[in-house]
């Protein structure tokens, strides 16, 4: 996925406990007019409010495999992402960051 990824912006849906890894953070986000869901684990720092904003990574080809960058929050100045999203990031983030995605998925 790192090579045709995409970003765009996340919703925090909800959340789930799981027994052995703690909590899983549920999200959507929405390219070309699809809306697609996913669960990740919550990240220090993260807001857990229902309906905060993130960046999320995502395949450009499938975007059904995607990670969420929940302490990542998207500045209040970014309204919409565009329909494809980005190609990289609409503001700055440290590709430490971004790189650790790539063992999530």
């Amino acid at each position: 996925m790192h090579q045709r990824a995409h970003y765009t912006i996340g919703y925090i849906t909800g959340w789930h406990p799981t027994p052995k890894s703690g909590i899983h953070y549920e999200y959507r986000f929405t390219v070309r007019d699809s809306t697609y869901e996913d669960a990740s684990q919550s990240d220090v720092g993260m807001n857990t409010e229902k309906g905060a904003r993130f960046v999320v990574k995502y395949d450009s080809i499938d975007p059904a495999v995607s990670v969420g960058y929940f302490n990542v929050p998207i500045p209040d100045s970014i309204r919409q992402p565009p329909a494809n999203g980005w190609r990289k990031p609409p503001f700055p983030i440290p590709e430490w960051i971004l790189n650790m995605g790539q063992q999530k998925k």
